[in-house]
């Protein structure tokens, strides 16, 4: 029971890191970490002992075939066995991957484990049989597990109308509450946090907590932490598919929307880039004022009601000109078509910073806080965490594995380039970019083949993309794998802490 339960606890933390979207789930198979799940020497050993048991079968001595079966057996309870301690050491070890226990995954934990009981306790009943039934089902458990969350699908769809239209319910009582949506393929979160902190100065404000973006966890903001006392709820809004934006809309109701850029992130779950562009102009289309990023390609769309349009590298309702990016942080000009001057010193790292800020600033104007006081707020404003994490031994390294879009990981490097000597990025491979991936990844290539003398890509699924465009690149996985090639290039620190094993990590930054 215990590597069937180790197994059920995988799967379900898997479904859960996709946020139980099918086809989120389905594109992580196509991916390196992906196919391991299915190719690796343990599935390979099962499906060997499985081989070799049918082939036992077709003896037809009974007594030979009792004396292989019997070796078989030994065979399979040391399998499992070695399993066992593999599963008690990643325990020790805290490599356990556990799903966070909410109401949902603890039901399917639970479901999972009353499903183990009934086939262990029914697969006994066949005798000579029962090892052979128990290692298919373990052989099969992780599509029976995931069929296990499909099958309880309609009632967590059924739960989830209920919060929607509870939270909808609760959100109608508020008639003065200003509700401010945010959405986009990147730069949610920063422009949450940063639009968060300027209008917490005059106002009383609700924010989405940190990665939480989709339907049901806005819905529960709204019904476990919305007061009488919120004059303001800022609201993070993601989606991987069309539909999802409107129907949070319809529940929280906003007036504002930003709409922070958009790019080729999660082509594979909407289908095309039209479908993104359309799924983002959800929001626009909902509220009475949009605040857009006009230097995104693919904000072209009309916008019938009232806009204001922002940028960084041409002239708009609110602009920045007189750009100058330090190691320490940003500092710009802001300009208006009403004729503000305002001289901003952001703490934040790298340019995309000010996207953001320009967002956030032209947002807060509307609710009564000017320019000037912006600027004033954001002069002490620090992300609670800093995307961009660089030390400088004799090669400067930037740890770009958390990046999740093309945009983040451009900024990264354009981050880098501030840094004299060679430079290096560790990164992975981008997923769910669908027919755009090839192409985006060669652009993230000849990026690195400016700015840095060395990639280490940590999956390798579009190694030959990044290749061809001429950059230095390598595919390693493992940490201290890494960390050797890095100090044949003379440098004293590794920063991939996303691999990087705790001990290891305490070591380098000694």
């Amino acid at each position: 029971m215990v590597v069937f339960t180790e197994r059920l606890l995988f799967w379900v933390w898997l479904w859960q890191l996709k946020n139980y979207h099918f086809k989120r789930f389905i594109d992580h198979f196509r991916t390196s970490k992906g196919k391991k799940l299915i190719f690796n020497l343990q599935n390979l050993g099962l499906f060997l002992l499985i081989l070799f048991v049918l082939f036992i079968y077709f003896i037809p001595e009974q007594e030979t075939a009792l004396l292989w079966y019997s070796y078989w057996f030994l065979v399979l309870t040391v399998f499992f066995a070695l399993l066992c301690l593999k599963v008690l050491y990643n325990v020790v070890l805290v490599r356990l991957k556990i799903p966070v226990f909410t109401k949902k995954s603890l039901f399917l934990i639970f479901s999972g484990i009353v499903l183990e009981f009934l086939i262990v306790f029914f697969f006994a009943a066949f005798k000579e049989s029962s090892g052979f039934l128990l290692l298919l089902f373990f052989f099969f458990s992780p599509l029976i597990f995931s069929l296990l969350v499909l099958v309880l699908q309609p009632l967590t769809v059924y739960q989830r109308r209920i919060i929607l239209k509870k939270a909808k319910e609760k959100r109608e009582k508020f008639k003065k509450l200003t509700v401010i949506g945010i959405t986009g393929s990147y730069g949610k979160t920063s422009v949450k946090e940063i639009l968060s902190f300027i209008l917490s100065k005059k106002f009383k404000v609700l924010k989405t907590k940190k990665h939480v973006n989709a339907e049901i966890g806005i819905a529960q903001a709204v019904l476990n932490e919305l007061d009488e006392t919120h004059e303001v709820f800022v609201c993070e809004i993601g989606a991987y598919e069309k539909g999802k934006i409107k129907e949070v809309c319809e529940v929280v109701n906003p007036k504002i929307g930003i709409l922070t850029g958009i790019n080729e992130q999660h082509m594979s779950t909407f289908g095309s880039q039209q479908n993104i562009i359309s799924a983002k102009f959800e929001l626009v289309d909902e509220v009475d004022l949009a605040i857009l990023n006009k230097d995104s390609r693919f904000v072209k769309k009309e916008v019938k009601q009232r806009k204001i349009l922002c940028s960084v590298k041409e002239a708009g309702d609110v602009f920045a000109s007189n750009v100058i990016e330090t190691k320490e942080g940003v500092s710009f000009d802001l300009y208006s078509q009403k004729g503000d001057s305002v001289h901003f010193d952001l703490k934040m790292k790298g340019k995309q910073n000010i996207i953001n800020a320009l967002l956030s600033a032209a947002c807060a104007k509307e609710l009564g806080i000017g320019f000037e006081q912006t600027s004033s707020y954001l002069k002490d404003f620090e992300m609670e965490e800093a995307p961009l994490k660089v030390k400088k031994g004799d090669l400067t390294v930037i740890d770009a594995s958390y990046s999740a879009n093309p945009e983040g990981v451009l900024a990264d490097l354009d981050y880098l380039n501030l840094f004299e000597g060679k430079k290096a990025i560790v990164m992975p491979c981008l997923i769910e970019l669908g027919k755009s991936s090839k192409k985006v990844h060669f652009k993230i290539g000849e990026k690195i083949a400016e700015v840095c003398s060395l990639g280490v890509l940590t999956t390798k699924e579009r190694l030959k993309d990044v290749k061809k465009s001429g950059a230095n690149v390598v595919f390693l996985e493992k940490a201290d794998d890494i960390l050797e090639l890095l100090n044949k290039n003379e440098i004293k620190t590794v920063l991939l802490e996303s691999r990087v094993p705790k001990s290891l990590k305490d070591k380098l930054w000694k």
